[in-house]
């Protein structure tokens, strides 16, 4: 199958966030946050929580529990747990009321104390300065006192690059920059990893849910890959979203590079069919996270590239 072919055939329509996170504002390059509860104050004190955890370098993992090797320990790492989402790469000065922070120890490990325990409860990490570590924005899920395993990824420079120019896709289209994120990466790189595994090149199973896409899927698979927005939820992203349903997602195969495939995406401006354009420049986004598979099933030859979008 021709690469033309094989594209027009894979071009899932990526649908807006404009409803799920209107809420959220613009680009996430600073440290803007989104309160999750409403309402005034109450007469009675606000239950708080206590929480432990780790924080440790994804290592060979692609995605945070796939079976394989962690990395090492990430020590000087900021984490913070609490009532109220914190959507930059840093945690601000002030924390927003309801939130309570520690930092990793030289093992990774952390006690977070004091904690708003009403409504949801997030866990925000944030790399010590100049580490190239991603930050991750999630939900806590707090068992027993405990916060599941975090695990950060540190992106090579060809993804760094990518980021940069997705920023100034942007820029040059009147939305704000966006930044990486821990889940958001997580989740591209187990959703490219499965299409080309499986040589199933679509959004969704069944494709339908989505868009038209190309080849059948397995007999059996994973419920968490019904879409990537329900592999998202699975891993515990921050933005918990409609099940069954594509979002925030855009791929590519048969490219050579990610400038080629940023370049074929943004080629859609202006044209009847751009859901991928608009899915890089809609303004509500705050973060993005890669991946990529160089060696995908038939009809796929090299090179899958995927973006996803929160």
């Amino acid at each position: 199958m021709s690469r033309t072919t094989l594209r027009t055939l894979i071009a899932g329509a990526g649908l807006s966030l404009a409803a799920t996170l209107a809420a959220c504002g613009g680009g996430g390059g600073g440290s803007a946050s989104i309160p999750a509860g409403g309402g005034g104050a109450t007469p009675t004190p606000t239950p708080t929580l206590s929480a432990q955890g780790s924080v440790r370098d994804l290592g060979l993992q692609r995605y945070s529990g796939d079976g394989a090797a962690p990395g090492s320990a990430i020590a000087g790492a900021t984490v913070v747990v609490g009532s109220t989402l914190i959507v930059g790469a840093t945690a601000p000065p002030m924390l927003p009321a309801g939130d309570a922070q520690s930092t990793t120890a030289a093992d990774g490990s952390y006690t977070v104390t004091g904690a708003s325990a009403t409504g949801p409860t997030y866990v925000m990490v944030f790399p010590p300065t100049g580490d190239s570590h991603v930050s991750l924005h999630g939900l806590a899920r707090v068992t027993g006192g405990a916060i599941r395993s975090l695990y950060l990824y540190a992106p090579n420079a060809s993804e760094t690059a990518e980021l940069t120019q997705v920023d100034s896709d942007r820029t040059s289209n009147g939305a704000g920059p966006v930044i990486f994120d821990e889940i958001a990466f997580e989740t591209a790189r187990a959703h490219a990893d499965f299409m080309a595994t499986s040589g199933y090149y679509a959004h969704c199973i069944p494709m339908s849910n989505c868009a038209a896409g190309v080849g059948m899927p397995p007999t059996s698979y994973p419920p968490r890959y019904a879409s990537p927005d329900d592999l998202y939820n699975y891993l515990g992203g921050a933005v918990q979203l409609a099940p069954g349903a594509n979002y925030t997602e855009n791929f590519v195969v048969n490219e050579t590079s990610w400038g080629a495939a940023d370049a074929w995406f943004m080629a859609e401006k202006g044209t009847s069919s751009h859901s991928h354009y608009d899915q890089i420049v809609y303004p509500t986004h705050n973060w993005v996270g890669l991946g990529d598979n160089q060696s995908p099933k038939p009809p796929g030859a090299f090179g899958l590239y995927v973006q996803e979008f929160y």
